[in-house]
């Protein structure tokens, strides 16, 4: 989306030389975002650097570079009109896994598993996702000075892979190619923008549960999971293994409002809230499928300055599954703050904020001082079933988006979310705090209410 605004932005300066074309320009943007939670329970999150229990790690890692021009003719002396190209390609990577030491997070590798050595090195339970997109957007504008608005159509291919390590021999692993399509419309200026969009997923492919306890079984995985080569695992007659064919459509619509910096690729101060939409359909050839709506009502900001990265959120989610012909409904109030490099301080600041947002003093905990790399403060409280439902009925809430929309205004202050609250108490649910980091005991203040009948 940067690029597509930054073409925006660009046809503002070409409107001042009144007709032209804009000269090819550049735009990259590199980023990596480590959580690494000591698993060690405390009764309060006190700094410990031993990690006894072990750290849980998620390595998210993104790459983005587009290349465009942007053309603009003018329409009298106050408005023009623009014309943009902008190709693109994108990475994104994640990965998830525990080490039991400190020695063993110092040494931890983020490298994809696409050698023998690298998937030798997976412990069970470890997994990693990544994904490469490459495509073309297509912008027209209509502006006057630096406000301009008008269509976008971003078309993209790529594929994905996943891989996760089971037990000692045996990996589950997809490989997918993916096909989406965004269509929208933008409005901005150079610190601000309005969007409406929706995108349209449509991916295919394998599911292999592989036995790699030979050398021609791990052969085979490597191949599959580094250059997409499926037919030679489904060739051998010697290698025991499990397929699937998955199959997946996704739809995205968005509808959000943000305010920040101009799109300097290290430095970045966004604010915004929305709503997205996620309408998923999977299944598979071992008669599994599902269908999941799941609606997010948020409000969310972030701050990048350098490698100095810190990301807070107000939000609601609505999810509806169907798994299988057995129907489930959900939703979640969630407040979290994260940042790579807090401090106590920090850390306080943010269990104040979020303590003034609830009215709930019980949330209150000592932080230590000093500086914490990587730590958070993560909220969430969930309504029971027999709640939620009772809501639905007395709002007429008919779908997730209705649901997400209620439980966002139970965060507009103290006395908005006491109602919530109150109900989960009476009706069932839970409310759980927790507060962690890399160098600070996990502290976890949980409080369950048993499921009952209740008339909101």
């Amino acid at each position: 989306m940067k690029f597509f605004l930054l073409g925006l932005i660009l046809s503002g300066a070409a409107a001042a030389a009144d007709i032209g074309v804009n000269p090819l320009f550049t735009y990259g943007n590199l980023q990596r975002f480590d959580e690494v939670t000591n698993l060690t329970p405390g009764d309060s999150p006190e700094v410990d650097e031993r990690g006894e229990n072990g750290y849980q790690i998620l390595s998210v890692g993104k790459a983005y570079l587009s290349g465009g021009a942007q053309g603009s003719t003018s329409i009298g002396t106050d408005f023009y009109t623009g014309l943009g190209l902008y190709p693109s390609v994108n990475a994104y990577s994640k990965w998830s896994g525990r080490v039991n030491s400190v020695s063993e997070l110092e040494n931890f590798s983020r490298a994809l598993p696409i050698t023998r050595e690298r998937l030798l090195a997976m412990k069970t339970g470890d997994a990693a996702y990544w994904n490469a997109l490459g495509g073309v957007a297509v912008s027209l504008s209509v502006g006057s000075g630096p406000i301009s608005a008008g269509p976008k159509v971003i078309l993209e291919g790529g594929f994905a892979v996943y891989v996760e390590r089971k037990d000692a021999s045996t990996y589950y692993a997809e490989v997918r190619r993916m096909r989406a399509g965004t269509f929208g419309v933008l409005a901005g200026t150079y610190i601000a923008y309005a969007e409406l969009s929706r995108l349209v997923e449509k991916t295919s492919g394998l599911a292999f549960v592989i036995d790699a306890s030979t050398e021609e079984g791990l052969d085979l995985l490597l191949g599959l999971v580094r250059r997409g080569r499926a037919d030679r695992l489904q060739e051998s007659d010697r290698v025991r293994y499990q397929v699937g064919d998955l199959s997946a459509l996704k739809t995205l619509t968005s509808a959000k409002a943000v305010a920040g910096t101009p799109f300097v690729p290290v430095i970045e101060l966004k604010r915004g809230s929305g709503m997205e939409i996620i309408h998923e359909e999977r299944s598979d050839i071992w008669d599994n499928s599902s269908t999941v709506i799941r609606a997010l009502s948020f409000r969310d900001r972030s701050v990048r300055l350098l490698r100095y990265q810190t990301y807070m959120q107000t939000a609601a989610l609505a999810e509806s599954t169907e798994r299988n012909g057995v129907s489930e409904l959900r939703a979640q109030l969630h407040w979290f703050r994260k940042g790579n490099r807090m401090s106590g301080r920090s850390l306080g600041k943010a269990l104040t904020k979020l303590i003034n947002q609830t009215g709930l003093t019980s949330l209150q905990v000592s932080v230590p001082q000093g500086g914490l790399g990587f730590a958070k403060v993560d909220f969430t409280a969930t309504p029971s079933s027999a709640l939620l439902k009772a809501l639905a009925e007395k709002f007429e809430l008919k779908s997730p988006k209705e649901i997400a929309r209620k439980f966002q205004s139970y965060w507009n202050g103290p006395r908005a979310f006491a109602e919530i609250h109150a109900l989960i108490q009476a009706c069932g649910g839970s409310v759980i705090l927790e507060v962690s980091g890399q160098k600070l005991k996990r502290f976890v203040n949980a409080q369950s209410y048993p499921e009952a009948a209740c008339s909101p």
